[in-house]
């Protein structure tokens, strides 16, 4: 439980984040962070396991690797990361974000979903992507 739990503990730092910058509290644009936060650090910390689940069964830990095995890991990590992106997409879409960026992120969003995939999902991997995809999507906000 613990990735999950990390992933609901992180998506409650982004509210206190967003709450303590004095942001205006849009329930729909905090509760869409909160889930995309949550869940791009669940993804990246399933991601993490695969490579682990020979030391972690030899350790004792029951990891959800460990458990559940390295390509139930890799799923949900990638399943974590297509919701990341989306919850950021409807945040963009209830915060009044210019359509072209919000169109922008979504397909630069697409080719980061799909370059996790190929040929495994790994932390590297969707740091990179997601990393990459807001450097993007930020330079185009900032051009229109």
């Amino acid at each position: 439980w613990a990735e999950w739990v990390t992933g609901l503990c992180y998506g409650g730092v982004f509210a206190g984040l967003w709450f303590s910058a004095g942001l205006p509290l849009v329930a729909t644009t905090v509760i869409a962070g909160s889930v995309a936060f949550g869940a791009l650090a669940g993804a990246l910390l399933l991601s993490h396991q695969p490579p682990q689940i020979e030391t972690d069964r030899a350790a004792g830990k029951q990891s959800f690797a460990v458990r559940h095995g390295a390509d139930v890991a890799r799923l949900w990590a990638r399943r974590l990361h297509i919701l990341a992106l989306a919850a950021v997409v409807v945040a963009m879409t209830r915060h009044q974000v210019p359509a072209l960026v919000t169109l922008s992120f979504t397909i630069f969003g697409l080719l980061s979903i799909m370059s996790i995939g190929c040929p495994g999902v790994n932390p590297k991997r969707i740091m990179i992507s997601t990393s990459a995809l807001f450097a993007i999507v930020l330079l185009i906000s900032l051009l229109i």
